[in-house]
C-alpha cells in the first residue's frame, strides 16, 4: 500500500513544479515583449551603437594582431567578421562623403540651401569652418587638410604614413612622383583611353577578378579586359601578392613608374643574387624597357617624364611677360637642413644678388640672415616669383627633381652643383638600396647634358673662383624662357602614345625602333655604352642589343669574330680585338647599357634621336 501513495505524491509534486514553472515562464516572457515595445530603438540609434562596437572590436583587433605581418587574410578574426564590421563603417563614411560632396556643391553655386535631393544639410559655420573663397581657389589657393587624431590606434600611425605623402608634398616634401602619376592618366585619358584607377586591394581585386575571367586560358589573347597596366614599385609587390602565381601571366602588361631607375643587373632574380645585390626594389624578372622613369637617366629602361606647366589663368598669361627681372636668385631648397654647410657659397651669391627662399616651416636655423624667405608658395605665386629672378640656385640636394625645369621654363638660369667624385649607391646613402648603379655627376644631370648653357651652369660649388665665373656670365646676358619639348603638354601625349603603339612586351619582339636607327660603336675597355653614344650625342637603345649578338650580324659592321662564347653577364656581346674573340649574350633579360668590361669591347647599339625628344628616333614616328 505504500508504494502506490509515495508515487501519487512525487506525481503532485512533479505537477506542481512544472505549473509553478510554466507560469513563471510565461510572465516572463510577457514582461520581455512589452519591455520591447515599449522601449523601441530607431534605425540611427542602433546604428551608432554598431558604429561603437565596430569601433572597439578594431581597436582590440589591432592591440591582439600587433605583431602580426599586415595583408588581407593574415592573423587571427581577419576575414568574413571584419569584413562585415568594416561594411557597417564603410557605409557611414560614404554617408559623410555624400554630406561634404553636397556641401562643397553648394559652396560652389553660391549657396548654402538643401540639396535638391531632398536630404537637408547644413551649410559650414563661420564659427567651425573657415570661409571657401572659390576664386582663391581657382587661382590655385590651398587648404589646410589634416589626417584626424589617431588616439586610442598607436599601431596605425606608421601605416598611414604612406597616405601623407600628398600632404608633406606642399610642406617640402617630394611632389616629382605626384607629379608624374597626375600626368600620365591625364595623357592616357586625352588619348582616348578607357582608365580605371585602382588605389586600394580591393579595387585591384575588382578588376583582376574580371581580367582572370577572361574566357582565354592565356589572358593577353582573349577579350582585352585589361590592355595595360600603369603601377609602381609599391604596387607591384601589392600586385604579385594579390594575384599569387598567376601574377606571371599579366607580367607583360606592367609599365611600372620608377623614379630613379632599375637596371638589368638588379632585375634580374638569380644575376642579381649572384652578384650580392640586396635592394627590395629589384628582382622582377621583366623586360628594362617596362620601368618608366622620370628622365632618361637610365637608357636600359623607358623614359616616360612629366610636364612642365604653368599654374596660371588666362589673365596671368597676358601679363606675365610685362614682369620686370630683379637682380634676384631663388634658392631650390624646401626644407631648412638643405642648407646647411652652405653659407660660404650662398655669401658669394649674395655678393652679387638678393637672395629668396621658399622654406617650409619656421624652423629656419640654417638660412644666412640676408635669405628672403616666402614659404611655400601655391603654383601661380612660384610662377611669379620665378618671373622676376635671374638665378635658380641648386645646394646638392634633392637630386633630380622637376623644379629646375620649371624655373628654366621661366627664364632663370639654373646654377647647376657639379659632383666630384660623381655619387652613387658606392658613396651615398641615399642611393644605398635603389636598383641602379648610375653615377651622378651633378645635382642635376639632365638639364646638364641635355639643356647645358646658357640655360645652365654646372659648377663645383666649393671652387669660389668657378662660381663667381659663372655668376658675372649669367648676370651679364638675358636668358630666353626655355622648356625642352619632352617635357610640353604635347611632347609628353606624343611620346607616351608612341609607347603604347609600338612597345609590345607580350607577342614576342617588335621592330621598333626601326634597325635603319642603329648606329654601332665600340666602347674602349672601361667605357660602357651609355658613356660612348653619349658622347657622339647618341643615345644607347637596348632593343637593338639582339641584332649584334650572332658573328654575321657583327660582320656587318667590320667587326670579326674568329672565335665566339656566350655568356649570361651585363657587359656582353663584347669583343677581343687582339684574340678576335667574340663573347654573346645567352639571356636576353641581362642586355644593358649601363657597366664597362674592364678588358674587353663592349659592343654598343646606338641611335640618334629627335631635338627635344630623347625617347624616340627620328625615324621612330
Amino acid at each position: 500500500m505504500a508504494t502506490p501513495f509515495l508515487w501519487k505524491l512525487s506525481s503532485q509534486k512533479l505537477g506542481f513544479f512544472l505549473v509553478s514553472f510554466g507560469f513563471i515562464w510565461g510572465m516572463m516572457l510577457l514582461h520581455f515583449t512589452i519591455q520591447q515595445r515599449a522601449s523601441h530603438e530607431s534605425s540611427a540609434v542602433l546604428r551608432q551603437q554598431i558604429l561603437d562596437l565596430s569601433k572597439r572590436y578594431i581597436k582590440a583587433l589591432a592591440e591582439e594582431n600587433r605583431s602580426v605581418m599586415d595583408g588581407p587574410y593574415v592573423g587571427t578574426m581577419t576575414a568574413y567578421d571584419l569584413k562585415k564590421t568594416l561594411a557597417v563603417l564603410l557605409d557611414n563614411i560614404m554617408l559623410r562623403l555624400g554630406k561634404l560632396e553636397s556641401k562643397v556643391e553648394n559652396i560652389y553655386n553660391g549657396t548654402g540651401g538643401n540639396l535638391t535631393n531632398g536630404t537637408s544639410t547644413a551649410a559650414p559655420s563661420a564659427t567651425n569652418a573657415e570661409k571657401v573663397n572659390v576664386a582663391d581657389l581657382l587661382n590655385g589657393a590651398q587648404e589646410k587638410c589634416e589626417l584626424p587624431p589617431l588616439d586610442g590606434f598607436p599601431h596605425c600611425e606608421g601605416k598611414l604614413k604612406g597616405f601623407k605623402i600628398a600632404e608633406n608634398a606642399f610642406s617640402g616634401g617630394p611632389l616629382g612622383e605626384l607629379v608624374q602619376w597626375s600626368d600620365l592618366i591625364t595623357t592616357l585619358y586625352l588619348l582616348g583611353h578607357d582608365v580605371r584607377i585602382s588605389a586600394s586591394l580591393a579595387e585591384l581585386k575588382e578588376i583582376m577578378r574580371r581580367v582572370m575571367g577572361n574566357k582565354s586560358s592565356c589572358p593577353t589573347q582573349g577579350d582585352k579586359v585589361v590592355e595595360l597596366i600603369y603601377i609602381d614599385i609599391v604596387g607591384l609587390t601589392q600586385f604579385k601578392k594579390t594575384l599569387g602565381p598567376s601574377w606571371v601571366h599579366y607580367q607583360c602588361m606592367l609599365r611600372v613608374l620608377d623614379s630613379f631607375g632599375t637596371e638589368p643587373e638588379f632585375n634580374h632574380a638569380h644575376y642579381a643574387q649572384s652578384k650580392g645585390h640586396k635592394t627590395p626594389w629589384g628582382k622582377w624578372n621583366l623586360n628594362p624597357q617596362q620601368f618608366n622613369t622620370m628622365f632618361p637617366h637610365t637608357p636600359d629602361n623607358s623614359f616616360l617624364g612629366f610636364v612642365v606647366e604653368q599654374h596660371l589663368n588666362a589673365s596671368d598669361i597676358k601679363h606675365i611677360d610685362d614682369i620686370k627681372r630683379q637682380n634676384q636668385s631663388l634658392v631650390y631648397g624646401k626644407v631648412d637642413n638643405f642648407w646647411k654647410d652652405k653659407k660660404k657659397y650662398l655669401d658669394i651669391i649674395h655678393s652679387y644678388t638678393e637672395v629668396h627662399g621658399t622654406v617650409h616651416g619656421t624652423s629656419t636655423v640654417h638660412l644666412p640672415s640676408y635669405v628672403k624667405n616666402h614659404g611655400i608658395l601655391s603654383g601661380r605665386d612660384l610662377q611669379f616669383l620665378l618671373r622676376e629672378t635671374k638665378l635658380f640656385v641648386g645646394l646638392s640636394f634633392p637630386y633630380e627633381g622637376p623644379a629646375p625645369l620649371e624655373a628654366i621654363a621661366n627664364g632663370c638660369a639654373f646654377l647647376n652643383p657639379k659632383f666630384n667624385p660623381p655619387k652613387s649607391s658606392k658613396n651615398t646613402d641615399f642611393f644605398k638600396g635603389k636598383p641602379t648603379l648610375r653615377e651622378l655627376t651633378s645635382q642635376h644631370p639632365y638639364a646638364e647634358v641635355y639643356i647645358g648653357q646658357p640655360h645652365v651652369w654646372t659648377v663645383d660649388i666649393e671652387n669660389p673662383a668657378e662660381v663667381e665665373r659663372a655668376l658675372r656670365s649669367i648676370l651679364s646676358q638675358k636668358i630666353e624662357p626655355y622648356l625642352p619639348y619632352e617635357f610640353t603638354c604635347e611632347g609628353m601625349l606624343q611620346r607616351v602614345n608612341a609607347f603604347i603603339e609600338n612597345q609590345d612586351f607580350c607577342h614576342g619582339q617588335v621592330m621598333w625602333p626601326p634597325l635603319s636607327a642603329l648606329q654601332v660603336k665600340l666602347a674602349e675597355p672601361g667605357r660602357s655604352c651609355k658613356q660612348v653614344c653619349q658622347e657622339d650625342q647618341l643615345i644607347c637603345e637596348p632593343s637593338f642589343f639582339q641584332h649584334l649578338n650572332k658573328d654575321k650580324d657583327l660582320a656587318r659592321f667590320r667587326v670579326d669574330c674568329q672565335t665566339v662564347e656566350s655568356s649570361a653577364d651585363t657587359l656582353v656581346p663584347a669583343y677581343s680585338e687582339t684574340r678576335r674573340h667574340c663573347i654573346f649574350q645567352s639571356d636576353l633579360l641581362l642586355f644593358s647599357c649601363a657597366g664597362a668590361h674592364p678588358s674587353l669591347k663592349r659592343i654598343c647599339p646606338c641611335r640618334d634621336y629627335m631635338k627635344g625628344q630623347v625617347a624616340l628616333c627620328k625615324g621612330c614616328l
